[in-house]
């Protein structure tokens, strides 16, 4: 691929998301504009290709921060400037449009934090546009008990972005021929050793609920396929589903 045709908008926003993916809206607000314009065409065939390779995440993954994005977007300023993660975008997504604003407001004005649980809480019975069930990347419903899990996929993330990082750093450093990594004999090595340290941090990722056991407790803690977590990786879902 030559480097003129990924130069421009996609460049840069190929560039935002490596460098800053833990800035959860600036990523999604660069995701949001290579699916809409469909730049990524310019190095792959589909938008689940290039979410698979270019940033390590599913389209799932990818498509809830465009979400979080929208759902930030669409209150004013003075609510929105509270609204600081993908979880409590989440949240304020089964909360009708015209209401966001006013859920968020309040709960500042009453100095409750800005939870997804308080946003969730904070809505009466009846009111919330969509059902809180929570769903794997499968869209399979997740069983209560493996919601704790779940949602402890950012410290899998975090870990990954790191990688990620380094990986970058590394490979700039070996195409600029950077003095400072002289003593670094082995730049090809290097980034082998952590690609497999990003492929094996990958593995504690849960991606969806175990084919085998269905997450079930009394088939959990004797099944192979999950080792009694209930939720498997993604690697593990394309060998075993």
């Amino acid at each position: 691929m030559k480097q003129e045709l990924i130069d421009g908008d996609y460049g840069e926003d190929c560039w935002i998301i490596e460098q800053k993916m833990e800035s959860v809206f600036e990523v999604g607000a660069a995701l949001e504009r290579i699916k809409r314009t469909k730049s990524y065409k310019v190095e792959f065939k589909t938008w689940e290709e290039f979410c698979d390779n270019k940033i390590n995440r599913t389209a799932s993954y990818a498509n809830r921060m465009i979400s979080a994005v929208v759902v930030k977007e669409s209150i004013p300023k003075k609510a929105s400037r509270h609204i600081t993660n993908e979880a409590q975008a989440r949240a304020l997504a089964s909360v009708p449009a015209e209401q966001r604003a006013e859920v968020v407001l309040d709960l500042v004005a009453s100095q409750v934090p800005v939870t997804e649980a308080s946003i969730l809480k904070s809505v009466p019975i009846g009111i919330l546009s969509t059902p809180a069930t929570e769903l794997d990347e499968e869209k399979q419903e997740i069983p209560d008990a493996l919601i704790p899990i779940w949602r402890r996929r950012d410290e899998i993330q975090k870990l990954l972005s790191a990688c990620s990082l380094i990986k970058s750093a590394v490979r700039s450093a070996c195409n600029e021929q950077d003095a400072l990594w002289v003593e670094l004999t082995d730049m090809q090595q290097t980034q082998r050793d952590l690609a497999n340290i990003w492929t094996q941090l990958k593995l504690a990722m849960p991606y969806a609920v175990c084919p085998t056991c269905r997450g079930k407790e009394a088939k959990c803690e004797d099944c192979k396929n999950c080792s009694g977590r209930g939720m498997v990786s993604q690697f593990r879902w394309k060998q075993t589903s």
